[in-house]
């Protein structure tokens, strides 16, 4: 038998900070914007978010794309070719070299 396994959205595609703060950049938002297109009290949870201290579920991130002026299908793709070069990049610096 298989072991159940429940499968987050986040093991799929992770919300970077990095990548929120080029999305919100991006488009021209400030974090107040932003915390307020997530549904969040303060500028200062969104924020928290940018330096990697906990994640938006994926409803507020989704409401962030909207906010931004982004297509979900867009940001998924550039996230998997950022992915993809990271990887080249990693397996290029680990490469034996005769």
């Amino acid at each position: 038998m298989f072991n159940e396994m429940k499968l987050d959205f986040a093991d799929i595609l992770p919300i970077r900070g990095c990548d929120l703060r080029i999305m919100r950049a991006w488009s021209g938002l400030t974090t107040m914007q932003m915390a307020k297109a997530a549904g969040v009290r303060t500028r200062k949870t969104y924020e928290n978010w940018e330096k990697d201290m906990g994640t938006p579920s994926i409803n507020q991130f989704f409401s962030m794309v909207e906010a931004c002026g982004f297509d979900i299908n867009g940001y998924v793709f550039f996230h998997t070719l950022k992915e993809h070069r990271r990887i080249r990049a990693r397996q290029a610096k680990n490469a034996v070299v005769f």
